[in-house]
């Protein structure tokens, strides 16, 4: 009896040993399911976000465009009028003219103040010119601000082919790039290439010292540069170099 109880036992326990690994092939199957759903649904949420991101950068530069034609069309035109006007008044020799003369210049600063502001909002070169053309006049603004820093623009491809929004997002790109350059840096030389044969790519490098990215505050910028980089489905990196910074952007062919 005592070998009978004991042989069937071991049976048991040999029965029991066979469908533990199979209990824990159904445990691991079970949590790579849930894991599989759990990527899927990350991926989903990420293409949603992407492309939440693109539709949001497309409205704003529409708003931007519609307020920069606004500005033109009107507060341009008044401006246009009272200047002339109080030129008008300046020059006919009444006690009124010293007014009138800084009524001209009152309203010449803010004509310059209006170029400026049209300007960041919808850069008029790249809609007349192309974005060669923009970003060769996006430099050329940098230099006669920072007479004694370096700028240089390396162009390859045919940059006037890219497509209008691509090419408004590079423009911006680079924008901010330059900015934060300046803004984080000391630099005395900054080199802009953009490479538009394969692909494109972007990069920025300058000389104003290693440094860590901007602090939370004041890191809109950067942010942004990453919103718009995503939004593309390209890659944004910014990265320590001898004596600077280097921020590349890399976009796959379409």
């Amino acid at each position: 009896m005592g070998d009978e109880a004991g042989a069937g036992a071991g049976t048991d326990r040999r029965a029991a040993a066979r469908g533990q690994p199979r209990q824990h092939v159904a445990e691991f199957d079970r949590l790579g399911s849930a894991l599989n759903e759990t990527a899927a649904a990350l991926e989903e949420a990420r293409d949603a976000r992407t492309e939440l991101t693109r539709r949001l950068f497309t409205v704003q530069e529409s708003e931007r465009r519609a307020l920069a034609r606004e500005l033109h069309d009107e507060f341009g035109q008044c401006l246009t009028a009272t200047r002339a006007l109080a030129t008008a008044v300046a020059q006919s020799g009444e006690t009124t003219a010293r007014d009138g003369v800084r009524i001209a210049e009152i309203s010449g600063q803010m004509m310059q103040s209006l170029r400026s502001e049209l300007s960041r909002l919808r850069p008029p070169d790249l809609d007349e010119l192309g974005l060669d053309a923009a970003l060769q006049r996006l430099v050329a603004g940098w230099r006669g601000r920072l007479p004694d820093v370096r700028f240089a623009l390396d162009l390859h491809g045919d940059i006037d082919a890219v497509a209008d929004d691509l090419a408004l997002s590079l423009y911006r790109i680079t924008q901010e790039c330059l900015t934060n350059a300046i803004r984080h840096g000391a630099p005395t030389a900054v080199r802009i290439c953009l490479d538009a044969r394969e692909g494109i790519t972007l990069t920025v490098c300058d000389d104003g010292g290693a440094r860590a990215e901007a602090p939370a505050g004041d890191g809109h910028g950067l942010l942004g540069i990453r919103e718009r980089v995503q939004a593309l489905g390209g890659s944004f990196t910014l990265t320590p170099q001898e004596n600077g910074m280097r921020a590349h952007v890399h976009l796959k062919p379409s």
